[in-house]
């Protein structure tokens, strides 16, 4: 498992932002979110994303522990991975 040090992540976040992406979801991203957010206890904020890594057959990488122990069905649970359990 690999491990960043703060410099290395701070360079990491920087070129993210650089990149400026922007990404709006779409009406079905939006309806995906919003039973996300209503089966699981967990914010639209945090939905959006899911439903990203549903709509797109990814997966997305968090470091919210709380966020993956929220997530009940399987579906949304296979679609997050630890960014701690990421082979790198």
């Amino acid at each position: 498992m690999a491990r960043f040090t703060p410099k290395q992540l701070r360079g990491v976040m920087k070129s993210l932002e650089d990149l400026q992406i922007i990404r709006e979801p779409n009406d079905s991203e939006w309806a995906t979110t919003f039973a996300i957010s209503l089966e699981n206890p967990i914010s639209i904020y945090d939905a959006v994303y899911v439903a990203f890594a549903i709509h797109e057959n990814s997966q997305m990488v968090t470091a919210d522990k709380v966020l993956v122990t929220r997530l009940k069905s399987a579906e949304t649970r296979q679609r997050t991975i630890m960014l701690a359990d990421l082979a790198l």
